[in-house]
Order: structure tokens, then sequence, then C-alpha cells
């Protein structure tokens, strides 16, 4: 969950600095490098920092 909050929090803050921030990459927000994970075999899964990403993915389209 704090990874969670963490992450979503750092993603606000660079939708609201857009004007300054050019680029970011979301694996050094986070101490978790991939959002989905995946088994040899084809078992996946989705860490929680995957749902505050889906969102932000979702709904911060156009001009902010």
């Amino acid at each position: 969950m704090e990874d969670s909050l963490l992450f979503a929090s750092m993603m606000m803050v660079l939708l609201k600095k857009c004007d300054r921030v050019k680029i970011g990459c979301q694996s050094l927000l986070t101490n978790i490098s991939a959002c989905i994970m995946t088994k040899k075999g084809g078992e996946a899964w989705v860490q929680p920092i995957y749902f505050p990403f889906e969102l932000i993915a979702n709904n911060a389209v156009g001009t902010v």
C-alpha cells in the first residue's frame, strides 16, 4: 500500500510540473522495476503500483 500511495503521489507531481519536466521514467519512481511480473510457464500478476499507473494512464490525457 505504501508503494502504491508513494508512486501515485510522484506521478501526480510529474503531471503537476509537466511544464518543467519533459520526460519521466516510472521505474525510477519505485523500488519495483516492473508493474507486471511473469513466471515461466505463463502465470502473470500485477504489482500494487500497477493500479495507480493504470488510472493515471487512462485519465491523464489531453493538455495538462
